[in-house]
């Protein structure tokens, strides 16, 4: 008589295995960094900056290497209104 186990635990590998498809990241251009080196908040470029050891939002540019960087201060109305647009997209789909 075989014992359960075995098969739970052959199940629990089918579970992990590659054939099921993984959750995209739809959030792959947003990043927190720290500055090492003094940059300039893209928001208000010439009214205040983002000083070395300061985190940041970074914003990468679709396929390009180019990135815009917003100080804590800017970055938060900003998430703030990605969140309410994300909120509704979300609420959109349960319907």
């Amino acid at each position: 008589m075989r014992s359960a186990m075995p098969y739970a635990t052959e199940f629990a590998k089918l579970l992990r295995s590659s054939d099921m498809a993984q959750t995209r990241d739809i959030l792959i251009h947003l990043s927190v960094e720290t500055a090492i080196r003094k940059r300039k908040c893209h928001h208000s470029r010439g009214k205040h900056g983002i000083g070395a050891g300061e985190k940041f939002l970074s914003v990468r540019e679709g396929s390009g290497m180019g990135s815009k960087n917003y100080c804590k201060e800017c970055a938060a109305p900003m998430l703030a209104a990605a969140k309410g647009k994300f909120e509704g997209i979300v609420q959109t789909l349960a319907r």
